[in-house]
């Protein structure tokens, strides 16, 4: 290994430094990130301004017959802030996978550290270096993403922020696709770095590029606006795990398959609006709902279900899928950001709570198709939070004459129901997955079957690896392939299962999987789902709204610092005793599967310990009632005792005559007083 660091070391090793000259200009094919050979040479041999960087380089040789260089590592070194600067490490592609990378970093840097400190008494603090982002960069001599493993390896951390390199020259522009990197192992505090040493570390090296006023300047106040925002309360910032890059690999295609979402209004529509009126005959939910209600519901609908319209649309995701697993980011990429899709809309209107139940279906257009990753992305809208994933945020449909930017899954409802108002429309984070199996490629055999009870024995590898897919759309999780049999025996807990069907209850989803099924392909032109399915999932979606806005009123009238008066808390008690007893919907359905749905539902998502929670604090209502009407008794008891004694001096004083008449008349003109006075309080108490 050698050591590069003046000119006598340059001028004997030139035949080495010229061979690693090729390697360099070939292995940074970007121009942005290549700073001039010849100038870094300059500042190796001290031909330098006083606020560049001091400079050195180091060399090794392979181990064949004729001496080549197989790879070097440039660093600069700041005195300032007591920093060393990996800037370049390239490896011949002749020589990788010999351990020469990790060679001149475990032996390289610790010797750089050393003749630092033996050179010039300086005692290097932290050690930085950058590395590409796959997320940004287009252009690279190396997989980006496979580099990022590799410094892993050798013990690299991440320091996350917003990090820009500056312009190498004025020729050049500011490099936006890099990772601010660390070797932790060679910095004097390890797993944390003092906030001030980063910030000192980046002014030396905008400085060294002429840029000093960083104080005005944008790029660096982000930077450092993203380190204050990220330290602990000792001005110290953690470093993360390098974020790990994966590339889709899809093995499946769903040319069967839908997501459904449930968004709530709470409508004030009026009795002549579409919402309320009771379909026809001819209206596709017709029948469906009909067949599906108990005798008594089919003479007073609970509700009632519309159809709007079908239509061709393009659903956009992300290229870069980020999460986060076993506390480590991973970023998920695809070539898949724009997908044809068929985008249905339906509704159900529940007319004793006037509330409307909207339904979002999305399904692949003709030919095309969902992949395993598709259907997790849509399933993170059900609330799946474990990876922490922003998808859900990131996702938009596109129509034709729609806004450029498309609409996210709530802006679609409210632009296509007219819904003015934002905050009458609710996200409910629940709905309905629906997969047949029959437009499914690379299946194993009888996986319905091979959920029925008893599950005795282990799943053949084609079937674990079939349901581990499951259970990533059940779940809403990319990192799906690390499940082990038990977790899958967990997440998939069928309800109703059959040789050819089976339905599973998780969170806020309502996931069916089966063989061909024929309601499915009749409604392919309408909702692209079973109704079998959305009716019941619909009402789990309005019972819990209900309930939850029902137990936040409950909350702020039991607040102890609410005033409200006993007329008040009268009203209340009674209207929301009523949407327990008559909005709250029990035992509508006729046939097994959707009572199942709606027992299974209330279990899953905690619906039953809301009701109980709503009974428990009516219950507390009722007892501060109770207490109100207690102490209005008490005062009207004291009033009207305090008024038949007023009579009875009355009466008194009309026997008596001079100076006890007197006296009597003082008395009862004060207690009259008195008497007002009591009336008066009596009344603004009786108020509340």
């Amino acid at each position: 290994m050698q050591y590069l660091y003046d000119s006598n070391s340059l001028e004997e090793n030139a035949a080495s430094v010229n061979r690693f000259r090729l390697l360099y200009e070939n292995g940074f094919p970007d121009p942005n990130e290549r700073e001039e050979f010849g100038v870094i040479l300059n500042r190796i041999k001290g031909e330098k301004q006083s606020y560049e960087p001091h400079s050195v380089m180091v060399l090794i040789g392979n181990e064949g017959e004729a001496p080549e260089v197989a790879g070097g590592l440039i660093a600069d070194w700041y005195a300032g802030s007591a920093s060393l600067h990996l800037t370049y490490l390239i490896i011949d592609e002749r020589e990788r996978g010999k351990g020469i990378g990790r060679k001149l970093i475990e032996e390289g840097v610790p010797g750089l550290k050393k003749w630092i400190r033996e050179k010039s008494g300086v005692e290097i603090k932290n050690v930085f270096f950058e590395s590409n982002n796959p997320e940004k960069t287009t252009t690279d001599n190396f997989p980006p993403e496979k580099r990022l493993r590799i410094f892993s390896g050798l013990g690299a951390k991440w320091i996350d922020i917003p990090y820009v390199q500056p312009a190498l020259d004025a020729d050049k522009k500011n490099v936006e696709n890099l990772l601010l990197l660390t070797f932790p192992q060679f910095n004097t505090n390890q797993n944390k770095i003092k906030t001030l040493e980063i910030e000192n570390f980046l002014k030396d090296l905008y400085a060294s590029l002429g840029i000093n006023n960083w104080e005005h300047n944008p790029i660096f106040q982000k930077m450092q606006e993203s380190l204050t925002q990220t330290q602990d309360s000792h001005e110290e910032i953690a470093l993360k795990p390098v974020p790990v890059f994966e590339t889709e690999q899809p093995r499946h295609e769903f040319r069967k398959a839908s997501v459904t979402f449930h968004f709530t209004e709470e409508t004030t529509l009026s009795g002549d609006d579409t919402g309320r009126k009771e379909p026809e005959r001819g209206d596709f939910f017709y029948s469906f709902e009909r067949d599906i209600l108990n005798f008594q519901n089919q003479k007073n609908l609970p509700f009632y279900s519309t159809f709007l319209h079908q239509q061709v649309s393009v659903l956009e995701v992300p290229r870069a899928c980020r999460y986060t697993s076993e506390g480590q980011l991973h970023i998920l990429q695809s070539e898949r950001t724009a997908l044809a899709v068929k985008t249905a809309i339906s509704a159900t209107f529940f007319p004793l709570s006037q509330l409307k139940v909207w339904h979002l279906t999305i399904s692949p257009a003709a030919n095309a198709f969902f992949t395993e990753y598709d259907l997790i992305k849509l399933a993170t809208l059900f609330g799946s939070s474990q990876e922490a994933s922003p998808v859900k945020n990131q996702i938009r449909i596109k129509i034709a004459n729609g806004p450029e930017a498309g609409f996210t899954p709530s802006g679609f409802i409210r632009h296509t129901g007219q819904i003015p108002d934002a905050s009458k429309l609710t996200g409910s984070g629940t709905g309905i997955v629906e997969i047949d199996l029959a437009g499914t490629n690379n299946l194993p055999e009888k996986f319905p079957e091979s959920f029925l009870p008893p599950q005795e024995g282990s799943l053949t590898d084609p079937l674990r690896r079939f349901a581990k897919v499951i259970c990533g759309i059940i779940l809403g999780i990319f990192d799906f392939a690390r499940m082990d049999e038990e977790e899958i025996r967990d997440t998939i807990q069928p309800v109703m299962p059959t040789t050819s069907s089976f339905m599973v209850l998780c969170r806020g989803m309502l996931f069916k999987i089966s063989n061909p099924d024929e309601i499915m392909e009749a409604v392919r032109e309408h909702t692209s789902v079973s109704p079998y399915l959305v009716i019941p999932s619909a009402v789990l979606a309005h019972n819990e709204h209900l309930l939850q806005k029902t137990l936040r009123e409950l909350d702020r009238t039991l607040d102890p610092a609410s005033e409200i008066n006993l007329a008040s808390l009268e009203n209340i008690h009674s209207r929301l005793k009523a949407v327990i007893n008559s909005q709250y919907l029990t035992d509508n359905f006729q046939y097994q599967s959707e009572q199942t749905i709606i027992r299974v539902g209330n279990l899953q998502r905690g619906i039953l310990n809301i009701r109980e929670k709503i009974a428990n604090r009516l219950e507390e209502l009722s007892e501060r009632i109770a207490t109100k009407r207690e102490k209005k008794s008490n005062l009207s008891d004291a009033f009207i005792n305090a008024f038949l004694s007023l009579i009875a001096m009355v009466q008194l004083n009309s026997f008596l005559t001079g100076f006890f008449q007197v006296r009597i008349d003082l008395f009862l003109f004060l207690a009259e007083l008195l008497l007002a006075c009591f009336v008066f309080f009596a009344v603004r108490i009786k108020k509340r």
